[in-house]
């Protein structure tokens, strides 16, 4: 058998030693069956999985705001990023130093960061939604653009052999 602590209606502790003797007399021990969770609730000796009320409208705001803010910083790291590295592969053209894969690289990075900018401006327009907050329609996320684990200007360790 079973034993459930109930504490303000809800199952805190769940144990299969007998509370009699063990336990303070004070704590509500009551006998449950073998399917009760931590959190379920119980009411008369009627155990029922718990179930969370619905999250508030301050709750629900701040869940989407911090989701937002999310977004517009990636947003805006991306953007630096891919500016930072135009510059640097148009610095490379201008002085006559660019390699033929830079010059590749250029029309590829500078259409990330067009495709990076209208999902800034997209971010910038989901609080004027029709359903901001709880219903937001978020902009699809670019899939391309600067790795922003690893340093730009890194290069990959290179292991002589002895």
């Amino acid at each position: 058998m079973y034993w459930a602590l109930i504490v303000e209606g809800r199952v805190t502790e769940i144990t299969d030693l007998d509370p009699q003797g063990r336990y303070p007399v004070e704590l509500n021990w009551q006998p449950c069956p073998d399917n009760t969770q931590i959190g379920d609730t119980y009411n008369n000796g009627v155990y029922a999985p718990y179930v969370a009320p619905p999250p508030t409208p301050a709750e629900i705001l701040a869940t989407q705001s911090i989701k937002l803010q999310q977004f517009t910083q990636l947003a805006a790291a991306q953007k630096t990023a891919l500016s930072n590295r135009i510059s640097t592969l148009q610095d490379a053209i201008e002085l006559d130093m660019a390699t033929p894969d830079e010059l590749a690289e250029l029309p590829v990075r500078q259409a990330q960061l067009i495709e990076w900018k209208r999902y800034a401006v997209l971010l910038g327009r989901v609080t004027s939604q029709a359903g901001w907050p709880p219903d937001v329609e978020w902009p699809a996320q670019p899939t391309e653009g600067m790795d922003l684990t690893v340093s730009a200007v890194s290069r990959p360790t290179v292991v002589q052999a002895s």
